[in-house]
């Protein structure tokens, strides 16, 4: 099992997006971009950045509580 470090999974946005274009790209030409319109499932498009920046902020506080990522 590989570990994430802060060099290869900085946990930012960018680096989110990204990530989910490398895992989506190839079946979705949308992957790697937030949402502009809203569907009916999954969160409103004008809430997905902030929503995924929370995220990403929890990530980063689970660590200083000595919780492993990959958990």
């Amino acid at each position: 099992l590989i570990r994430p470090s802060t060099r290869s999974a900085p946990f930012t946005g960018e680096w989110a997006l990204k990530l989910h274009q490398e895992m989506f790209g190839e079946g979705w030409d949308w992957a790697g971009v937030p949402r502009t319109r809203d569907l009916n499932l999954g969160d409103r498009s004008y809430a997905i950045r902030g929503n995924l920046a929370n995220l990403l902020q929890d990530l980063a506080s689970w660590t200083g509580y000595g919780m492993d990522l990959v958990e």
